[in-house]
């Protein structure tokens, strides 16, 4: 699998943790979200996704990423 970058993008982002499966995947070969190289905040999600509401379940957002 050739390299690529993982990007984040907050005004889209949902909490799915699909960006942590990704990081896994690329560097172990597995879908492991303790085996992901993203954890916890990532300031600019943290600003723009404060109470916002999952467009697909109106569910609040409570997952936040950042790349380690």
């Amino acid at each position: 699998m050739g390299k690529f970058e993982i990007r984040v993008l907050p005004d889209l982002c949902t909490g799915c943790l699909r960006c942590m499966l990704a990081c896994s995947e690329s560097h172990t070969a597995r879908f492991s979200l303790p085996a992901s190289r993203i954890r916890g905040l990532l300031e600019s999600c943290q600003e723009s996704d404060a109470g916002k509401a999952d467009n697909r379940t109106g569910r609040e957002l409570k997952t936040r990423v950042e790349a380690v």
